[in-house]
């Protein structure tokens, strides 16, 4: 049997030269605009992977006894702390971060090539590789960092041809993503009904069907329990997911809509803060349950109070997450006209729809292929958003995109 190949010599050089682009542009993103590291979501993370690799566990404490923590999906805690444990520091940590990002656009250009042709896959990675939205997210100590190429994976693996165990390596990655960030949990269902739906149109039976799904189900499981199992012995609950945010999130989510609530106590406020207000100083858990839970309670009497008005602020966030004005710079706001940063990235979400489109992808394809994807749009509107939140599926539209460019474009 001849060997197929991916790309042309030419498509090669094509290929290699956009990786070095790639690369130098985010490196020069790094360089450039250096993240806020004191009092944010980043100083929590490069905490909890400083105190896992130095043996003192999962926790944000400063010093003795190290309080488990109840706020954050370890997934990528777990991932730093890896790395500073083979000797590496913050810039190792950047540049293993940069090379996941390009290995899974490397792999969607290879799937995509064999699919669809050079052309798509040239074109799809110029676009997930030079656009500036995406390239700065593997210069950030976020958990982002590492859903963008476990979703970039998953696009690749709901559009690759079939080889044994395809469908036990998206219960993985799909593990691990819901690891990650725990938004994504749902992830795991939407990849097994995906499963269950070729196999009963491949006519192994509905047990047959079923077992596949139940499969990926039961590795996306597997990921989570150890997890779950720690929350159980260290805080007394088992949960696959932090016991302390949600309420903050739904909480914020209703302040962003502007919706009347009754008010918030100032203990539970200033508990809140208080993760923010640096190191050594984080809250006890038993005091962030509880400010968590009223958060939960608030925001749920509001909702009720207002229905329809929850409904049409869930309406627009979910606009505003994807077409909203979304900066082309991590923590950076240039005094330059909103259409600079909100038309590109609606421009790229159109390609990408419209490149979802003409590939004619089957239905169970497309549900995996976007699951991080179809999750976030359904799960994030009800909560608090940031655009950051939506920003690592932009990779995924790029290399979309590039089918409909090369349709539009290419060579005939």
């Amino acid at each position: 049997m001849e060997k197929k190949i991916f790309l042309s010599k030419r498509g090669v050089v094509v290929f290699l030269l956009l990786i070095l682009l790639g690369t130098v542009l985010r490196v020069e993103l790094i360089r450039m605009y250096p993240q806020r590291i004191i009092r944010s979501d980043a100083e929590q993370y490069l905490r909890l992977a400083e105190n896992l690799s130095r043996g003192y566990g999962y926790s944000l404490g400063a010093h003795f006894p190290f309080t488990p923590d109840v706020y954050r999906s370890p997934g990528y805690p777990l991932f730093l702390a890896t790395v500073l444990r083979l000797g590496g520091g913050p810039r190792a940590v950047l540049g293993f971060q940069i090379f996941l990002d390009l290995l899974s656009i490397t792999f969607l250009a290879g799937t995509v090539a064999r699919r669809w042709g050079e052309g798509a896959a040239l074109w799809g990675t110029g676009f997930a590789l030079l656009m500036p939205y995406t390239a700065s997210i593997s210069g950030l100590f976020l958990s982002e960092a590492l859903a963008m190429p476990l979703a970039n994976l998953l696009f690749g693996l709901g559009i690759s041809f079939t080889f044994r165990g395809k469908w036990l390596l998206a219960g993985l990655i799909a593990g691990v993503l819901g690891l990650t960030r725990g938004v994504f949990l749902p992830v795991i269902p939407v990849v097994a009904a995906a499963a269950f739906w070729v196999g009963l149109r491949e006519r192994t039976g509905f047990f047959g069907a079923a077992g596949r799904a139940g499969a990926v189900f039961m590795i996306g499981f597997v990921i989570l329990l150890p997890y779950g199992l720690w929350n159980h012995f260290s805080n007394g609950r088992f949960s696959v997911v932090p016991l302390a945010g949600f309420g903050r999130a739904l909480y914020g989510g209703i302040r962003q809509m502007n919706l009347d609530h009754p008010p918030l106590s100032e203990r539970a406020w200033r508990i809140h803060n208080a993760l923010w207000t640096g190191r050594g100083s984080y809250p006890a858990n038993d005091e962030l349950l509880k400010a968590d839970e009223e958060m939960r309670r608030v925001a749920v009497s509001a909702i009720r109070k207002a229905p329809f008005r929850y409904l049409a602020g869930v309406v627009r966030q979910e606009i505003h997450i994807w077409f909203g004005q979304r900066f082309l710079f991590p923590f950076s706001n240039p005094h330059w006209p909103g259409w600079v940063f909100r038309w590109p990235s609606v421009f790229l979400l159109a390609l990408g729809a419209g490149g979802v489109r003409v590939s004619r992808l089957s239905a169970p394809e497309v549900l995996v292929a976007l699951s991080p994807v179809i999750v976030s749009a359904l799960c994030l509107p009800w909560l608090y958003v940031n655009m950051r939140y939506t920003s690592l599926h932009l990779e995924v539209f790029g290399i979309a995109g590039g089918i409909l460019a090369d349709k539009l474009f290419g060579r005939k």
